[in-house]
Order: C-alpha cells, then structure tokens, then sequence
C-alpha cells in the first residue's frame, strides 16, 4: 500500500493516481473513503466511471493505473481514501 497526502484547495480539482500489478487488470477496480481500509464507504468503481457527480474514475490498462478525479474539493471530502 502507498500512502500520500495531499491538500488542495477548497473549490479546485485533485487527481489521484493507483497503481496495479498486471494480474489484476482484468478485474473491476473501486475507491472507496473511511479511516478503515475494511470499512471504507464504497464510492465507485471501473464500471461507473462517472460518480456521484463530482467523482470520475479512468482504468488504464496498458499502464495499470487508475486515475480518479475529484472537482469542486470541499472540506467534506478530507478523508482517507483507498484504491482496490
């Protein structure tokens, strides 16, 4: 697991980035939120790439790297959030 942080700017848009190993890039991928990787409130995955609105997810296989894009960061959405 790699963790890092990151503090943007109320208002803006953050991109995070999840790599994978190659054994799984068939596989449906998710992010989830919550302090908890075992309890995270389930957001979305690779087969709703487009999330409660704001939240967009991409799977590119050929680098196996999920990119997930939050626009409009408010303070509500400070949190833990984990790729899976």
């Amino acid at each position: 697991i790699t963790v890092f942080k990151r503090y943007p700017t109320a208002g803006t848009s953050l991109r995070l980035f999840c790599k994978y190993s190659a054994n799984i890039s068939n596989l449906i991928k998710f992010i989830c939120k919550g302090e908890n990787q075992n309890e995270c409130q389930h957001i979305g995955n690779t087969t709703n790439t487009s999330m409660k609105g704001r939240f967009m997810m991409n799977d590119n296989k050929t680098n196996r790297t999920i990119t997930v894009t939050l626009r409009e960061v408010t303070a509500a959405d400070s949190g833990t959030y984990w790729c899976g």
